[in-house]
Formats: C-alpha cells, sequence, structure tokens
C-alpha cells in the first residue's frame, strides 16, 4: 500500500453530524484533522437522508447552522431545505478540516496497544493515513471492532426514508398522515409552496429497500387525496436514515479505547419516525463529548513514526462470499450486467457504491437518452418505466427520451430481485487477487503474463470480505477492478493527458408551456477530474457543489437535489483484445464478434481544440462535423481486457481509444454492452470456460433472440439500425485504411478524393479552396502549403459550415506544423508577441513551432511568457440549465505548452512545470510531471 498522505492529529471516521461534532470541536484546537466519508456528502442526516425538521437550542453549532441556512433562504420554522443545508455545511467546514469522501476505513495502524493511524479503501485500493488519535463516528462502531472491543450488534434498523411532492393543491388541507397497507406514512410541509414529503419506515430488513414502497405509496395517495391530482413527484431521498435498537441497558458503547474515542449510535429508542427534531443536534454534542476526551487522554505532541517502519495490513474476513458471477457497479451496465447474468441462471452479485442502480441516469441526473440504438432488455426496462410513469409525474410529461430518475432506480431494483440477484449497496471494490494462467492466445514479444481474478476485497459497512467467483464483471466506469489486476490501459488525451471534463448535475422542477411541473436539470460542465485518486475525486466534488452557492435562494431559483454522482465521462480506458477507434466509427466497421450497435456524434465536451489529437482538430474544426453522427458495431472483443481472464469490461471504460470514446460512451450504448457482458459471464460459469473462450456465436444467437442484435441471415450486419443521416451513409467513398486507420492523415485522405481536393484548391471559392488545403495539407501534400501560409497571415473570419467549427487559419497553423514548414516560423512567432492572439492561437503557434524545430524560435517562445497579458480566461461547456457557464483560469494550458515545446527545441525550462506540481488539479499536476520527466 502506497502513503503519500499527510499525517494528521485526528482522523475522524464518518462525516455525519456526530463525526462533524468532533471536527469542528477539535479544529477549534488548531489540530490538523481529517473527516473520512464513504459517500458524496457530509452531513448525511440532513444532506442525504433528509431529515429536515432541526430543534434549536440544544446544540450551539446546530444553531450556527440554522442561522446560517436561514440567511440563505432555506429554512421556515424548525424545517430546512436539504440543498441549501449542504451548501452551507460545506461553507461552514471550508479551512477547518480536510475532508476525504468515497472511502471506507477497513484497518487499524497499530503499534502494540498504541493506535497510529488507519487503513483506508476506496476504488482504487487501500492506503495508510497515520493519525494520533481516531474518532469512530462511523454509527456501528467499525474502528472498535477493528480493535477487537466488544460493542453491542443492535436487535433491529429501523430505516427512514422520505419522498417529495411538488404542485400540491390546497397543501394544509392535507392530514398530518396516512395509512398504507400496514405502514404510516408522516406528512410533512416544506419550506416551498406547495411542496410535501411522505415519510416512512421501511417494511425491509434490507439497506436501500425502502423506495420499492413508493409506488403503492403514490397509488394511495394520489386515490385517498383529490389535492395531489395534479401533483409530481419530484425527487427522494438519496438514502435512508438508519436508527438502531438495542433493548433496554444494552446500548452502551465504549467511550474510548487505545486512542480510539466513540461518537456513540443513534438510537431509535431515542428518535422515531414522529421525532427526531433533535437527532442532528444531539448527534452533534456526542461528537463533542468524544473530542473533550480525545483532547484530555491524548499525547498530540507525540512524534509519530514514518509509515515505512509500521507494519500495515488491512483487515480482510475470511472468503465468506461465493458466487458465480459478481458484478463490480451498479450504474448504467453494470445493473443490466447483473440483470441478465442471474436470468442465465447465474448466481449473481451486485456491488455497488452508492444508494441506488442506475447511475448517470439516476444517481446522476441524466434522465433521458442521447442518441443510441433501441433494443434488448433495454426495451424491458423502458417500457416498465412508461407503464409507472403517470403515479410518479401524474399529469406532467417529461421532454423526448427522459423518465423521471426515481422510478429506473425501482425498476432495475425490482428486475434484479425478480432475477434472483443479490445487491450490496455502499460498498466498492478496492482490491483483487489474481493468479497467473496458461493463455491460448499465442504470447507477443514482452508481453505480460496472463493472469486470471480469482476473488475481490469489497469494502463496505460492516469492513471489508473477499468475494470469490468464476467471473468478474467490471461496471466501476473507470476500470477499478481491471486496473488493480494488472491490466493495461490509457488515460487522457495524448497532448496533457486530460480527461474530458467532469460535470455535477442538480435537478429542478419548473413548468412547461401548460403550466404543469416538470424535472428539469442543470447540467454543465466544472473542470478536470482524476477519479482513480480519492483527493481529486473529492477536491472534484466539493468544487462541482461550491458552484451552486448563492447569498439567497428563493422558490423559483431552489433545486430539490444535487446529484450524487458527479458526470465523469473519461478516465481510464482498457487496452482489450480489439480496441475501436474513431475511424471505426466513421466508416461505421463492422465485426464478426458484433454484440451491439452504436451512434452519436462526436460529442466531446473540449473547448479547447488546439490541446485535442489532430484527428479531432481536423474532423470539427476543419470540417465542422462535430454534429455528424457516427458510429460502428461493438465487438465482442473490445469488453475482454488484454492479459486478463475471468473478467469483462461492462462500463463506459471498455477498448476504445479517447477520440472514439467521445461517441461511445452512451446510456443505450452501455446498458446494450452490459445485457451482453451478464449473458457471456453466466455462459462462462455454464461451460467452465473463460470469457475470453466462450462460444461467441451462441451468445450473439441470445443477443438476437432479445433484440439486441438483427438480422441474423447476414451475421448480424444490417443497416437497419442506422439513422439514415450517419456520415457513413452520405459519404460512399470512404475506405477502410489497412495501417494508420485511427490517423489524421487517413481521416483527410478518405474524406475526400485527392484529385477533387488538388482542384477545389485551385477554384476560386475561397471557403472551398482553404478547407481543401488543410485538407490536403493534413495529408502531407506540399503543394497545399503555399495556401495555407497565406491563410494564417491574412487571419480571415472564413470557416466550415457547422457546429464547432473555427476559422481556417486556426486549424492551419496545426497543419503547417505537421508539415514542419520552416517558411511558417516568422508568422508563428509573429502570433506569439500579438496581444490579439487568443489562447488556441498561442498553443497551436508554440506546437508548431516545437513540431518544425528551429532552435531559434526558442528566443521568440520567452518573449512570450514575459507577457503580462496572456490570454488565461477558459470558459467550459454547459448543457443546460439556469447555472452559468464555468469558468477557470487556464494560463497553465499555455505556460506547460512552452514548456514542452522549449524542451523539444532543446532549451528547456524546468520551473515552467515545477510551479504546477502544487497546483490543486491532479490532472495538472500529472502533466507537469510528465514534462519534467
Amino acid at each position: 500500500m502506497k502513503n503519500d498522505f499527510p499525517a494528521y492529529d485526528v482522523v475522524v471516521c464518518g462525516g455525519g453530524f456526530a463525526g462533524l461534532g468532533a471536527a469542528f470541536a477539535l479544529s477549534k484546537k488548531k489540530l490538523k484533522v481529517l473527516v473520512l466519508e464513504p459517500s458524496p456528502s457530509i452531513g448525511g442526516e440532513i444532506t442525504r437522508a433528509y431529515s429536515l425538521n432541526i430543534a434549536s437550542g440544544i446544540s450551539p453549532l446546530a444553531d450556527k447552522l440554522l442561522e446560517k441556512i436561514d440567511k440563505a433562504g432555506g429554512k421556515k420554522g424548525n424545517r430546512i431545505d436539504a440543498v441549501v443545508a449542504e451548501l452551507c455545511l460545506l461553507k461552514m467546514a471550508e479551512g477547518k478540516f480536510d475532508i476525504l469522501l468515497y472511502c471506507q476505513p477497513t484497518g487499524i495502524i497499530r503499534d502494540g496497544e498504541k493506535t497510529l493511524g488507519i487503513v483506508v479503501s476506496g476504488k482504487s485500493g487501500q492506503f495508510p493515513v497515520q493519525s494520533r488519535a481516531l474518532v469512530d463516528a462511523t454509527g456501528n462502531s467499525l474502528l472498535f471492532k477493528y480493535a477487537g472491543v466488544e460493542v453491542p450488534e443492535p436487535g433491529k434498523v429501523s430505516r427512514i426514508y422520505s419522498i417529495f411532492m411538488n404542485g400540491i393543491e390546497n397543501r394544509d388541507s392535507l392530514p398530518g398522515k396516512f395509512t398504507c397497507g400496514k405502514s404510516q406514512i408522516i406528512i410533512r410541509n416544506s419550506i416551498w409552496d406547495g411542496e410535501c414529503s411522505f415519510e416512512f419506515l421501511s417494511d425491509s430488513d434490507k439497506p436501500q429497500y425502502s423506495r420499492l414502497m413508493i409506488p403503492k405509496i403514490l397509488e394511495t395517495a394520489r386515490k385517498e387525496f383529490p389535492q395531489l391530482k395534479n401533483a409530481l413527484m419530484s425527487h427522494a431521498a438519496i438514502s435512508e436514515l438508519q436508527l438502531a435498537t438495542f433493548g433496554k441497558g444494552k446500548e452502551k458503547v465504549p467511550e474510548s479505547s487505545s486512542g480510539i474515542f466513540s461518537t456513540g449510535i443513534a438510537s431509535a429508542e431515542k428518535f422515531s419516525l414522529e421525532n427526531r427534531d433533535g437527532l442532528v443536534p444531539e448527534l452533534i454534542l456526542s461528537g463533542e463529548k468524544a473530542a473533550k476526551l480525545l483532547i484530555s487522554e491524548t499525547d498530540l505532541k507525540v512524534k509519530l513514526p514514518k509509515i515505512d517502519d509500521i507494519p500495515v495490513s488491512s483487515v480482510i474476513a475470511s472468503p465468506s462470499i461465493r458466487k458465480d458471477v459478481v458484478v463490480c457497479g451498479g450504474g448504467t451496465a453494470g445493473a443490466v450486467a447483473a440483470i441478465t447474468s442471474a436470468r442465465e441462471g447465474a448466481k449473481t452479485l451486485l456491488v455497488e457504491s452508492s444508494c441506488c442502480l442506475g447511475g448517470a441516469a439516476t444517481g446522476g441526473a441524466i434522465n433521458s437518452f442521447y442518441h443510441g440504438v433501441k433494443g434488448g432488455i433495454q426495451d424491458e426496462i423502458d417500457a416498465r418505466i412508461e407503464k409507472m410513469s403517470s403515479l410518479f409525474l401524474g399529469p406532467s410529461v417529461l421532454w423526448k427520451n427522459a423518465f423521471h430518475p426515481d422510478l429506473k432506480k425501482i425498476v432495475l431494483q425490482e428486475m434484479l430481485i425478480e432475477a434472483g440477484a443479490e445487491m450490496i449497496f455502499e460498498s466498492t471494490a478496492c482490491g483483487v487477487e489474481t493468479e497467473p494462467v496458461k493463455s491460448l492466445l499465442p504470447a507477443k514479444r514482452g508481453a505480460k503474463s496472463t493472469r486470471r481474478i480469482k476473488s475481490a476485497v469489497i469494502a463496505g459497512p460492516s469492513g471489508c470480505a473477499n468475494v470469490t467467483a468464476d467471473v468478474f464483471i467490471d461496471s466501476t466506469g473507470d476500470a477499478d477492478l481491471a486496473a488493480m489486476a494488472g491490466a493495461d490501459f490509457i488515460f487522457g488525451r495524448v497532448s496533457d493527458g486530460m480527461p474530458h471534463a467532469y460535470s455535477q448535475s442538480s435537478s429542478s422542477i419548473r413548468r412547461d408551456d401548460k403550466g404543469n411541473l416538470v424535472i428539469g436539470h442543470n447540467n454543465f460542465d466544472a473542470g478536470y477530474c482524476d477519479p482513480t485518486d480519492p483527493r481529486d475525486f473529492t477536491r472534484a466534488r466539493i468544487a462541482g457543489l461550491k458552484l451552486y452557492w448563492r447569498e439567497k435562494f428563493d422558490d423559483p431559483s431552489r433545486l430539490t437535489t444535487l446529484a450524487e454522482q458527479i458526470g465523469l465521462r473519461n478516465s481510464r480506458l482498457i487496452k482489450g483484445d480489439c480496441t475501436i477507434t474513431f475511424a471505426d466509427q466513421i466508416v461505421c466497421r463492422e465485426y464478426p464478434d458484433v454484440i451491439g450497435y452504436t451512434y452519436a456524434n462526436y460529442d466531446n465536451h473540449a473547448v479547447d481544440y488546439e490541446n485535442e489529437s489532430p484527428q479531432t482538430m481536423i474532423w470539427c474544426w476543419g470540417l465542422g462535423n462535430w454534429r455528424a453522427l457516427i458510429g460502428s458495431e461493438i465487438p465482442y472483443r473490445a469488453i475482454l481486457p488484454a492479459g486478463i481472464e475471468g473478467l469483462l469490461i461492462a462500463c463506459r471504460a471498455l477498448s476504445v481509444d479517447f477520440d472514439g470514446h467521445n461517441q461511445l460512451r452512451m446510456q443505450r450504448d452501455l446498458q446494450r454492452v452490459g445485457e451482453a457482458a451478464g449473458i457471456a459471464a453466466a455462459m462462462a460459469v455454464k461451460s467452465g470456460k473463460t470469457p475470453r473462450n466462450i462460444d461467441v456465436k451462441k451468445l450473439q444467437e441470445k443477443l438476437f433472440k432479445s433484440g439486441a442484435l438483427l438480422d441474423s441471415g447476414k451475421g448480424y450486419h444490417t443497416n437497419s439500425w442506422k439513422p439514415e443521416n450517419l456520415f457513413s451513409l452520405t459519404h460512399n467513398q470512404l475506405r477502410i485504411g489497412d495501417k494508420d486507420s485511427g490517423s489524421v492523415k487517413w481521416i483527410a485522405q478518405s474524406t475526400t478524393d485527392e484529385k477533387s481536393l488538388t482542384s477545389r484548391m485551385n477554384s476560386g471559392d475561397i471557403k472551398e479552396s482553404t478547407m481543401s488545403a488543410i485538407l490536403l495539407g493534413t495529408a502531407g501534400k506540399k503543394e497545399a502549403l503555399e495556401k495555407l501560409l497565406a491563410c494564417v497571415k491574412e487571419k480571415s473570419d472564413i470557416r466550415a459550415d457547422g457546429e464547432r467549427s473555427t476559422p481556417f487559419w486556426k486549424p492551419a497553423i496545426a497543419v503547417l506544423g505537421w508539415n514542419k514548414c520552416a517558411d511558417a516560423v516568422p508568422l508563428l512567432e509573429d502570433i506569439l508577441l500579438d496581444k490579439t492572439s487568443d489562447q488556441p492561437a498561442l498553443v497551436l503557434a508554440l506546437n508548431a513551432l516545437g513540431n518544425i524545430g528551429n532552435r531559434k524560435s526558442a528566443s521568440a517562445i520567452k518573449k512570450m511568457l514575459s507577457r503580462k497579458d496572456l490570454p488565461a480566461e477558459q470558459i467550459f461547456k454547459k448543457s443546460g440549465g439556469s447555472i452559468p457557464a464555468v469558468k477557470e483560469n487556464a494560463l497553465w494550458k499555455i505556460e506547460l505548452t512552452a514548456a514542452a515545446n522549449l524542451a523539444k527545441l532543446g532549451c528547456p525550462d524546468r520551473k515552467l512545470a515545477e510551479k504546477y506540481l502544487s497546483d490543486e488539479r491532479l490532472p495538472v499536476r500529472k502533466f507537469a510531471q510528465r514534462l519534467l520527466e
């Protein structure tokens, strides 16, 4: 386990209000504190469970929070708004203590009886964090259990859940409660007009099963209360509120033991469905009490030994779970994979890190489809959602291809239960065990030996467990299992390693043209994030949430939910037995092992195409083809990670190149991949083979039977799934290259034939002439360079038709650089010193000069760097909603590009890169480090 974390005075395990009470109290003593929280939010009793009635006068800290919420417009009486509360809480915590989200405590670092730190587990593995003391605010005394201290086990856990109705007529005429079957439903008014919550106890002893009661509750309420005739079920709590019942005299938890201090456990003996206004203040007091005891009993000045000197091991239970198939990740593809695997008869376990299924479509608040091909099990899912939609929406109608996110959570969970699959929520794969195996494939020179996954380590609310299976399906989104097993992958674009920008979406309600309430969402890019690193993942989440802050919220501008999952479009992309390329999508390549079909436009969210690949520059800037529909068949080999047996990749991390990933990552694509992976896994179990060695033809037959594949008589190759304006159908002259099928030169040569381009370049039409010169120059034809030089000199605004195109003189700069055109040097150096040059022009000129290789150009680069007026602002893409587009200081792109090209010219300037080694954004730090290496 690596350790590059700083040491802390105290690590607080649990970011609920008990943990926060301790953290705030400890921070007042100027102690260095880390709050460790498995979920994406602190203060979960409010921010996730939506327990929104808060008593005042019990805890000064709670009163301070209530005052801040009230000032921001989020309080009425003793009732608050969850979204406003979360934003206020983050404001209060800022600068007080560090926060690490998405991570579980899974062991204690000890030297004899002395506690020296904690073993932390996240989606990319386990690592130690040193501290002088620990606070156990886990809610189930997990740290005490790790330490071998006997703690009481609850006889029962009560789980409270809340859903919210909006657009209620004459809200105050509703009763305070009603009955649904054997369950009592409490009705509470919200602070917002026309909104109330239905709050109830789960009828299941399994966590996160409460939502399955929603359809029956809605059906009962709509029949009983005419006030709900036009109401919309706008949203639901993210998680359940759990209260433990121990029995009289049995709830005593030790206050401390060998450097571990307890905040206690929230008890159902004291709080209930009807009365829990004092819960949050009391939890804060319990945390403050633990902090006070810690300070009195701990030597906080003792010097900690180096972590390398301490034997560190994680706490892993004996292999207690054995399944045929384990699916890690219950998102867009993973939920479908688990359903199909179980339906095929395999004993299937689904492990999901959040509290719901569906991924971006549900927890990510992207509740609509964008392109993609229907067919297969996803049609059944859509039909089941449609059948119940009126129960959730009332008279409201969502926009085209949209669905109710909470309803999709329910449908997926119901289908999993019906299929016989088991599921574990709030748990993450944090390690794998592999063994070497003989491969049936011929070994390549220098290739790593083939390995097979034997088991996975799963970290959850109760600690770690070892899960064994015949087949694992990696649906983590980031290929976490594959990476831990040693699979090769790529990450980010070639130029600077940046992944696609991430988003932090949210939901809201608005009126449609007919005056009905509808669910809307805010979707905007918030920056760059490396989700494989827990600290950067946390930084990005908190930075995204803070973008929603405003001094005052009101009814028209308020939000219903902040998406639990940030929109991670891209991170690791595994290297599989077959890699789908951007060029494959342009020509709509067919594969003998086809398992599905995909199409979309080139949905790249980049706003800095000067840093994208040459393919992207020409496709979008030069040809104006951003909106053009491209696609291909999806081969089975693309979900087989090279060199790893017993593993399938069913998520956005399948084997596709970075540019191709801009098209192949839509929800329908991934649902298709999930269906194929689930069936393939079950087939492998039944046949006793690895997924790589199953009969793919039989897999295709099953997919044809489900409707996921079409036209079996033609080998499943058909035009019937293709939109009529697919690029390959409207450009019949395209040809597939045998060698550099992914190269920009191939795109230029294949898009239009060379003879036609030459005549068009010499025509009198300036637009046609310049575009032809760019394509010819891209293809390496030197006769185009004179035209391109003139284009750059003139800086005309002429550009290709189409979205995301740019004036031709900018891609012309890149083409001159690729051709190492020495005559372009004076023009390029002038661009560097021209105060009217924007950031794209500067970056293009820097890269072109680096490619041309004239050492004297280093002088012009250094002069540019001395300028105080370099354009730094970058505005990220906004997809929809009322939140303004995010602005970022992107001076780093100019300075690090300059550093890269100074090194190319033999005049390195290490200081340029070194200044970014402390940048808060990990992808920027990685780029700087790469330049220094």
